[in-house]
């Protein structure tokens, strides 16, 4: 989720409406807010997240009934139909921009890629490549599908959740209550660090980080050297700050997600990095 006025006046209309209407109706409402998020950060490419999303759900159905009926090639292909289309449009949201303004091919509309297209697109990877290795069964509800796919507080910059881990989550909503369940402590405190590392740190460091490197030219090479440093720094304030964010805000709804960064710069080396570093990103790029 965005770290701005509007994502968190969002996020109170959401939080009023889940805390005051029937149990059962939670984890809908929370797939349509996810839905209603992505909305809000590009409408054109919400469109492409909602086919995607529906032909994940589908084949996923389609996946796991071919299995039970030991058609493995089959369902080989219906698991991967919905991933070549979700690789196809991250690809034309990435490079679509550059191959109009190079006069390669014409868009007829403004291509915009929403901010953390890629971790949805890596979860719709995940998910339906463990339905086909059998990990995890394919899930009738869509609803459920929605929301692990869009869900808002970590659309932007993850963490990258698997499905199984993430329904077990899913299943606590039903039971939060705003005074009694809720880890207001621990709500409060990871929002408060990720808008730190992200407002206070990251976007500042980022003003002076912009204008070395694209003045270059006029500075030395100490000032330089700085600043590498401060992007080290920036780049990691920034990832960090929307998963602190997230995880605190999807606290409020039952809902624990990985602890995506754990001190990576306090690492003896880079394997130990590379380990604390975006773990979700790590962990999926060695598993898929």
């Amino acid at each position: 989720m965005t770290l701005t006025i509007f994502s968190f006046l969002y996020l109170s209309i959401v939080c009023l409406v889940f805390f005051n209407i029937r149990e059962s109706l939670r984890i809908g409402t929370l797939a349509v807010a996810s839905v209603l998020y992505v909305l809000s950060l590009n409408q054109r490419a919400a469109v492409f997240v909602l086919v995607v999303s529906v032909l994940t759900w589908g084949c996923g159905l389609l996946t796991g009934f071919l299995l039970k009926k030991e058609r493995r090639v089959a369902a080989g292909f219906s698991a991967a139909l919905p991933i070549i289309a979700a690789i196809a449009a991250l690809a034309l949201f990435k490079y679509g921009p550059d191959l109009k303004s190079e006069g390669i091919m014409d868009f007829p509309f403004k291509v915009v890629m929403p901010i953390g297209f890629s971790f949805y697109i890596f979860q719709v990877i995940s998910y339906l490549t463990d339905i086909y290795k059998g990990t995890v069964e394919a899930d009738r509800s869509w609803l459920k599908v929605f929301i692990y796919l869009c869900w808002f507080p970590k659309f932007v910059s993850g963490p990258i959740e698997r499905k199984d881990a993430f329904d077990t989550q899913i299943q606590k909503v039903n039971k939060v209550s705003f005074l009694h369940t809720v880890p207001w402590g621990k709500v409060f405190s990871y929002i408060l660090t990720g808008c730190f590392y992200k407002i206070v740190i990251a976007d500042r460091l980022g003003i002076y980080v912009k204008k070395l490197f694209e003045e270059y030219g006029d500075y030395g090479s100490l000032w330089l050297i700085i600043g590498a440093f401060m992007y080290s720094f920036q780049i990691y304030c920034d990832f960090a700050g929307y998963s602190y964010a997230a995880i605190g805000i999807s606290e409020i709804f039952g809902i624990e997600l990985t602890e995506n960064f754990m001190m990576p710069y306090y690492s003896a080396n880079i394997t130990e990095f590379w380990r604390r570093w975006h773990r979700s990103l790590s962990s999926w790029l060695k598993d898929y």
